[in-house]
């Protein structure tokens, strides 16, 4: 009712439902008491004493509304307004002191306002001026009124309830402003959001005091003038019986709390009560009252907030803060659920950090760490009083309570209201210890408390940018900068991350925290070990501070713990008690594991001489306890294999695995089906090592156990030797993987939905399917016994396994697995394994499965089950998915397919006619191509389809250079001319500015906000992004340039490095020149000879690239005679040559990994950034390869040559996006393969079809001229039947299955008629009979059903062609009006139907024997923008019409309407709609018996029966496939379409046959789907 926003309180209360989901409801209670607030304070108020000392403090406060307080995601507002003589702060402060403001400085603090906007309002109330005053509360309403619907917070168009709290007269003018907004209209809106009324003192029913203040200002001896407002406080005062009387009438729906004083107020000599009760209280029923222990001045002023005073005002507030919270929540559940979900899945979070916090929460002893809170170096970091150190790195060594630090500071944090977000690296779990699942949890926890945040993010899940498969770099790119960086913020944001020496990948976070915007405000707190990798990157950074937990530190901590933990030992001695905390202290040396441990031991002793014994034999040190462990295990009579296995996996488990987990996984390594009681075994045998936590999860008691036991020199049973656990985890995974319960279902009709068959399963299933190939890649390779798994398993359950690893919502195990199998074997190879048919089948998967996840991952992700179904079908013939699967579920099958070998590369070709491609660009969510005539089109990254085309209004200007912004919302783009800056999201043109002389490159800069570029005179130029306009224009000297040169030479390539600050030039004939982008200095040149460098004997570059990762200085080069260079940018060396590249341009992949060089002849070779390693080569077409980019996730590479662009996916790409432990390394092919063929880009694609209706054969007309017959069965080409002109694209077929007549028509508008004749069973053509060339292109053919009539379209006009006499044209036309779609009347074979392709679009029928017009009406259910594509005739009685609302392709609507049979007579009556197809249809197919066909958005072939009575259409094939069990179901998804089929420019093209099948044009192939209906 009141609110728009979505309520937090995810950390405030850690509040979950019954399914533990966090939630956005409210705080039910609050976790910091009032004391901790109150320590809070008292640390603030030494820290502002020290900061602050000589600010000027506005002791009365400002008039009008004050913002005081903005949270992140504000649900209500207070508005405190003070009363006679009072000030906007000097009515709410006992002091100056800053800390005395409460409604400031308390509130915001306290976790139940952690959703409050807090105002102040003043008016001028100073009774004491000289100056009379007519202001009366009437006046003082009015403003208030006003203030706040004009307020930029709270004005038109928010929602948030309005809670008041007046004091003294303040009451009154609070009540006359509902009042007044309540009659007038102009605040209709506003009065609805009044909630609640706080009265402090209000004299509802006057003061007697007035009288004798109002006397006194009227009085010769004081020198004040009269005020109004004093008057109306008066007892007997009109204005007091006006606002009482109405505001009685109007006040029945709100919250009304009153509070009165007790105590008397001193007036000179004498003391009284300023308001009395029975004046203070309304008696309403909707009224609570109770009384202030204070005067009337002390009502609202208070010392501290654990005053009895303030205690009860604040809990007031509480109390109405949650109910108006608990009704936002209940009202808005549902939704709040649902986008929950959204974040869950989009963002990949599973574990929560909460869950982590409240475990150290609950053995953190109070008081401790205190050391920390009154840091000077912590309290600036979180007070922001070190604005340019926006880290705090806390270190310290192993077991000294870094994670307790960790959580104190984030309790600390939230105990001051503060957003903060957090997450704990953890130890033994793989999926957590990434960097990228730490920044993926921080941006949920945003999400869940900023409501700017979470719209950021649910607007990149609807806009379809993909996160599945980010290194850290990029996702930091997409989902921070780009996104949760762009909101607004209105406070400071803290993160809190624990555990960074843990992280697999952590270095990767210290260039994203050097480039931290300084603009953003973000505070990051970051625990670890002092490792020499994390020395090194926080030592590089220059806004980092810096804190040791250092045992002089810990020790207090230590002392706390360790008295609370003896006193619980119920030893009465206090004397003994003293002994044993001073002995354990002084041998802790400052580790507080090892004090936790010891303590744990002596809970299990019972006598002081069992205490007395432990504390004298255990040693110091964690190692000699841990040492100590292992004896005492040994000495265990039974339960060692058990034990032993138990460490194995809590070690070398990519996760903590949960008791049932363990259990299950136990009982299949050893092979005993009565394991039982494992908790308790735990606890007796493994405490000091292993232990089950809270949430039943096994885990090592620390880090440094697990690093113990791992030592290559413990001698011990117990010694865990990696490779050999591996091994043993390996096996028991595969053991299960290959079990009967993951048998894939034996058909389709078996298929029952992915989690009802995974809730079957052993609680061991999903580890086992998420970690195998992780073990498998650290495991004994030369075991043979792997490989004889690894080929059942592939032959069996691979299917079953694929469907539950993408059931979680990410393709990343089928990504991880494929490349952990590669380095299997590669391993394996290199340790002399046999390599046999198991090796081979085995790489053919690891191949299969990138392919898969790349070029089916949207739908396996959407629908686990057609893996089983639908995906083995549409693999090549010889991919071992294909070839054991391809034929296993339900007949479906796909033929025509020509690469039965291997993958194909490509995924999508564009092609543009006449235009030359000359550039391109990616960003997350489109690709750019620019063209030679400056059009530029834009395409979505996933489907390859085409979005937008943009168009400048000037002459032709090539689209030269491109770059996208960070966000993908603007593309600029310069050609020598002109530069322009596009906005992508509505295909305007922000603006464009001239270009005297050509630019070499271009740019964002400076968080976007400027655009750089630099010409080929070296002058760069500085524009701001709104306007275009310059800022700066500087040109840079030439370093070469002397006496003997004599002339200013031109630059002929350049290249910009934000990362690095770094610009590069090259000078005609000269050596690259590296400059510094902030102040253009220069920092000298690199060349291959070092006799170069002062500008002779060597040759410019051609093109060059920096790498864009900013640990590696390197940068790429290109030379004319053929030779790739790598540079170091720091030494200014040559790093590595090779000659005989020949490449001619070049593209980096985002990650950095990644080189990739096109050449004159059409070849990309990919190299390794790094050592220029060459690892892959595509050939294609013959062509020069002018530009060339990589996709944003670094998995896609697009290209342009001639008149076409290119979309490549190679495989071995996939080594981009893994995300595994730095330790496992890449593995890279021995010798780079080569895939492709010129002959397979070059052939010409199908342009136009026909099908034969008795005969098995499809007519294909192709972009070279030439008309081919294809097998309708297989798909296989069976010949050239005829030709065109060569070169000359076929636009038209049609065919006449009676006399046998083929109709082609080609690009020149030349149309051939030909005569198919049968010949020993084979189709064949002679010379055409008729020739005929029209005035335009040919948009239509038809043939009427006898054949001796053609009609031909040509835009406007139609040309009806009599063929009985074989002649040219000569029966008539009809009038050039408007464009047409025409169609034969199934209903009369005598008549045509036509419908006028835009409005007004009319509906007319005419006679085949003139096309003369029948008769003719408008229909007007279409839209005045909608365009018609298409119509269908097919069935009698229906009339299928297709139309678009825009260009784009994915964007039809589709009506079918009840036409009834032609009469005999014209009519002119309106055809009836039966239904609209839902929104989700993409294009019609066809009609196969009474079903209509269509493409939906999804790419799903579906169909729906026009047969059926009218009902209401769902919306969409995805609402139908869900209906409830017995509802019919109109609309029945049959199968998908490949991507890469559909991503062609080329009119989709596909029939349905009359035996079911359906055909395809894919390319230059045709392909067939078998039993898919």
């Amino acid at each position: 009712m009141y609110c728009d926003f979505m309520p937090y309180s995810l950390h405030s209360t850690r509040h979950t439902d019954d399914d533990d989901r966090p939630t956005f409801g409210p705080a039910i209670e609050c976790k910091s008491s009032t004391s901790s607030l109150e320590r809070a304070l008292k640390r603030l108020s030494i820290s502002t004493q020290q900061t602050d000392i000589d600010a000027p403090v506005d002791v009365i406060g400002s008039l009008g509304l004050t913002l005081l307080f903005q949270p992140s995601e504000p649900l209500i507002d207070f508005i405190f307004v003070h009363g006679l003589g009072g000030g906007s702060r000097k009515t709410w402060a006992l002091s100056k002191e800053p800390l005395h403001y409460w409604p400031q400085e308390w509130l915001p603090r306290d976790p139940p306002f952690k959703n409050v906007r807090i105002h102040t309002f003043g008016y001028a109330s100073n009774w004491a001026e000289i100056k009379s005053s007519a202001l009366n509360v009437h006046d003082f309403a009015k403003s208030l009124v006003a203030a706040i619907q004009d307020s930029p917070h709270m004005g038109t168009g928010q929602r948030t309830p309005l809670v008041l709290i007046g004091h003294s007269m303040g009451g009154l003018v609070i009540k006359k402003a509902y009042m007044i907004a309540r009659e007038d209209p102009l605040y209709n809106a506003l009065s609805e959001r009044f909630h609640t009324m706080i009265f402090l003192g209000t004299p509802h029913r006057g003061s007697g005091l007035a009288k004798v203040l109002n006397y006194s200002l009227k009085s010769v001896l004081m020198p004040y003038g009269s005020k109004a407002y004093v008057d109306d406080l008066k007892e007997d005062s009109v204005m007091l019986q006006l606002i009482n009387d109405g505001f009685r009438h109007v006040s029945g729906n709100l919250q009304l709390r009153s509070f009165y004083e007790a105590v008397e107020t001193r007036i000179g000599p004498t003391s009284s009560l300023i308001v009395s009760r029975e004046s203070a209280v309304l008696g309403y029923p909707n009224e609570h009252s109770a009384l202030i222990n204070a005067n009337h001045r002390g009502i609202c002023k208070f010392h501290s907030p654990s005053d009895p005073n303030y205690l009860t005002i604040r809990n007031a507030l509480a109390s109405i803060t949650k109910d108006i919270v608990s009704n936002i929540y209940h009202q808005k559940r549902e939704e709040e659920q649902k986008q929950l979900r959204i974040l869950e899945k989009y963002l990949g979070v599973q574990e929560r950090s909460e869950d982590e916090l409240a475990a150290y929460e609950e053995r953190q002893i109070e008081g401790s760490c205190q050391w920390l809170t009154f840091s000077k170096t912590f309290c600036d970091w979180r007070d922001g009083q070190a604005p340019l150190k926006a880290v705090l790195w806390v270190n310290g060594q192993p077991g000294s309570g870094k994670s307790f630090i960790a959580t104190h500071v984030i309790n600390s944090l939230e105990d001051r209201n503060m957003d903060t977000s957090y997450y704990f690296i953890r130890h033994g779990d793989k999926s957590s210890t990434t960097l990228e699942s730490c920044l993926r949890s921080l941006a949920f926890q945003m999400a869940l408390m900023n409501f700017n945040v979470r719209e950021e993010v649910l607007a990149m899940q609807q806009n379809e940018i993909y996160l599945d498969r980010d290194e850290p770099r990029v996702l930091w790119r997409k989902l921070f900068v780009s996104s949760i960086f762009r909101a607004s913020f209105q406070r400071t944001q803290y993160w809190v991350i624990d555990g960074l020496d843990e992280c697999s990948n952590q270095s990767a976070l210290f260039p994203l925290l050097a480039n931290l915007d300084n603009r953003v405000p973000l505070r990051i707190c970051i625990t670890s070990r002092t490792t020499p990798v994390i020395q090194k990157g926080f030592s590089q950074l220059q806004n980092v501070t810096m804190e040791t937990a250092s045992p002089e530190n810990t020790l207090g901590d230590i002392k706390l713990y360790v008295k609370k933990k003896v006193e619980e030992l119920h030893i009465d001695r206090i004397e003994y008690r003293h002994k044993i905390t001073s002995t354990i202290i002084e041998k802790s040396e400052g580790c507080f594991l090892w004090v936790v441990l010891v303590l744990d031991e002596l809970e299990n002793a019972f006598s002081e001489s069992e205490i007395d014994l432990i504390l004298k034999e255990v040693p110091v040190g964690m190692e000699p306890l841990y040492e100590r462990t292992l004896e005492g295990m040994s000495k265990t009579p039974r339960g060692k294999p058990l034990a032993k296995a138990i460490l194995m996996w809590s070690t070398c488990a990519t996760r903590a695995l949960t008791l049932e987990e363990l259990e299950a996984a136990l009982r299949i390594q050893t092979k005993d089906e009565g394991i039982f009681a494992l908790e308790k075994f735990i606890s007796s045998t493994c405490g000091n090592l292993a232990y089950v936590d809270r949430y039943k999860k096994v885990q090592m008691i620390h880090q440094t156990a697990k690093e113990f036991l791992l030592r290559d020199d413990l001698d011990s049973e117990f010694a865990i030797r990696g490779r050999d656990a591996h091994s043993a985890l390996a096996d028991t995974c595969l053991h299960y993987l290959i079990c009967d319960e993951m048998k894939a279902p034996r058909n389709r009709k078996l298929i029952t939905p992915t989690e009802q068959r995974i809730k079957k399963r052993s609680p061991f299933a999903d580890y086992a399917c998420t970690s195998f190939s992780d073990h498998l890649r650290s495991a004994d390779t030369t075991n043979d016994s792997y490989m004889v798994f690894l080929d059942k398993f592939f032959r069996s359950n691979v299917l079953s396994w694929v469907e539950a690893v993408v059931a979680k919502g990410t393709l990343s195990p089928l990504i991880l697995t494929a490349k952990n199998l590669r380095g299997f074997l590669e391993s394996r190879k290199k340790r002399g394994g046999p390599i046999g048919k198991h090796y081979q089948l085995v790489a053919n998967w690891s191949t299969d499965l990138g392919r898969i996840a790349a070029k089916f991952g949207r739908h396996l992700l959407e629908s686990p089950t057609v893996i089983y179904w639908l995906i083995p079908s549409f693999c090549p013939l010889q991919s071992p998915i294909k070839v054991q699967f391809g034929s296993s579920h339900g007949g479906f099958s796909v033929t025509g397919l020509s690469n039965t070998t291997a993958w194909n590369d490509r995924l999508a070709c564009k092609t543009y006619g006449s235009e030359q491609a000359c550039s391109t660009a990616c960003s997350d969510k489109h690709f750019a191509v620019g063209l030679s005539s400056g059009i530029i089109h834009l395409y979505f990254q996933d489907t390859c389809q085409e979005a937008r085309v943009l168009k400048h209004k000037g002459g032709r200007d090539p689209a030269k250079l491109m770059a996208f912004d960070t966000s993908g919302g603007l593309l600029l783009c310069a050609g020598f001319r002109s530069i322009r800056l596009w906005n992508t999201t509505n295909g305007a043109e922000v603006w464009s500015s001239t270009l005297p002389i050509p630019p070499v490159a271009v740019l964002f800069s400076d968080g976007d906000t400027m655009v750089i570029s630099i010409s080929n005179q070296n002058a760069i130029t500085t524009r701001d992004v709104s306007t275009g306009k310059i800022i700066s224009s500087t040109t840079r000297q030439n370093p070469f340039e002397t006496q003997q040169l004599g002339f200013r030479r031109p630059i002929d390539c350049a290249a910009f490095s934000l990362v690095h600050n770094l610009v590069s030039v090259v000078y005609r004939g000269l050596p690259i020149a590296i400059y510094t982008m902030d102040d253009n200095e220069y920092l000298g040149s690199c060349a291959r000879v070092a006799e170069a460098r002062e500008g002779r004997g060597d040759v410019a570059s051609l093109s060059m690239i920096f790498n864009p990762n900013p640990e590696l200085n390197l940068i790429a080069a290109l030379y004319p005679d053929g030779d790739l260079a790598l540079y170091d940018t720091v030494e200014l060396e040559l790093v590595e040559l090779v000659n005989g590249a020949d490449a001619k341009s070049l593209a980096a992949s985002p990650a950095g990994r990644t080189l990739a060089t096109g050449d004159a002849g059409g070849v990309i070779q990919i190299y390794d950034f790094e050592t220029l390693r060459l690892l892959y080569r595509i050939v294609a077409a013959d062509q020069f390869i002018r530009s060339m980019s990589f996709s944003t996730d670094s998995m896609r590479l697009l290209d342009v040559r001639g008149t076409h662009s290119n979309i490549w996916e190679p495989s071995v790409l996939v080594r981009e996006i893994a995300t595994e432990s730095e330790s496992v390394p890449d593995t890279y092919p021995v010798n780079p393969k080569t895939v492709g063929n010129r002959e397979l880009y070059e052939k010409g694609d199908i342009t136009a079809f026909a099908t034969h209706p008795t005969e098995n054969v499809i007519f294909g007309g192709i972009d070279d001229g030439s008309v081919l017959l294809y097998d309708s069965n297989t798909g296989g080409q069976i010949k050239i039947l005829c030709r065109h002109k060569i070169g000359v694209s076929i636009s038209r077929i049609a065919f006449g299955n009676k006399s046998n007549i083929l109709v082609t028509a080609d690009t020149s508008a030349r149309v051939l008629i030909w005569k198919v004749s049968k010949n020993d069973g084979e189709l064949q053509c002679k010379e055409p009979y008729l020739d005929h060339r029209f005035p335009a292109t040919i948009s239509q053919l038809l043939l009427n059903s006898t054949e001796d009539r053609l009609l031909v379209c040509m835009g406007e006009q139609c040309i009806l062609w009599d063929l009985a006499d074989n002649k040219a044209p000569n029966t008539g036309t009809v009038p050039a009006t408007d464009a047409r779609i025409w169609s034969s009347d199934v209903d009369n074979s005598t008549r045509l139907i036509a419908i006028s392709r835009s409005s007004p679009h009319r509906l007319s029928r005419h006679s085949w024997a003139d096309l003369g017009e029948v008769s003719s009406t408008e229909i007007s259910d279409f839209d005045k923008n909608d365009v018609l594509q298409n119509i269908l005739t097919e069935m009698k009685g229906k009339l299928i019409v297709e139309s678009s609302t825009t260009a784009a392709k994915q964007s039809r609507r589709v009506v079918i309407l009840n036409s009834g049979s032609s009469p005999p007579e014209p009519t002119n009556s309106t055809p009836t709609i039966q239904m609209f197809l839902p929104s989700e249809a993409r294009c019609i197919i066809g009609i196969y018996l009474t079903r209509l066909l269509f493409l939906d958005k999804s790419a799903w072939i579906c169909s729906i029966d026009l047969s059926e009575k009218p009902k209401p259409a769902r919306r969409g094939a995805r609402a139908a496939a869900k209906a409830n069990p017995g509802e019919e179901k109109q609309i029945t998804r049959h199968f998908f379409i490949p991507d890469d089929w559909l991503s062609t420019d080329l009119e989709i093209m596909f029939q349905v046959l009359p035996n079911s099948n359906i055909f395809f044009v894919n390319g230059h192939e045709v392909v067939i789907v078998t039993k898919a209906l």
